[in-house]
């Protein structure tokens, strides 16, 4: 985490925060362009919020969490702590560099789960 800070402070207004944020201090992400993250929970907190999520995690060791971005197509959010370094910066500043296409995708992937949530529930219960 601190190299990745270190790294990107050329690339954007970045704060490396070590305390964790509960519900009540959510609105936090709603100031904030981007964050990087090796909690789920935060990244869709985060997105919810219009903060671009980037998931710092080993991807390849977290199958579901891999599966959930990537049935999504955003896969690309997804960071891998496990490869190079230099890579990871790299992708960084891509994601940064796309953040409206990506926050773009990252609602219409809500809405798409949305509207199947809603389609399954009314498969289940008859719900009008």
């Amino acid at each position: 985490s601190r190299y990745l800070y270190e790294a990107t402070k050329g690339l954007a207004t970045v704060s490396l925060s070590e305390e964790q944020l509960d519900l009540a201090q959510a609105q936090y992400y709603a100031t904030a362009v981007a964050v990087l993250s090796n909690r789920l929970h935060v990244a869709l907190l985060a997105g919810k919020f219009g903060c671009l999520p980037m998931l710092l995690t080993a991807v390849q060791q977290h199958v579901k969490i891999q599966g959930i971005f990537k049935d999504a197509q955003l896969g690309d959010l997804l960071v891998d702590s496990m490869g190079p370094q230099e890579d990871a910066v790299q992708q960084l500043a891509l994601l940064l560099a796309s953040r409206a296409s990506y926050l773009r995708k990252l609602a219409q992937a809500e809405q798409a789960y949305i509207l199947e949530s809603k389609e399954i529930m009314n498969l289940i219960f008859h719900v009008k």
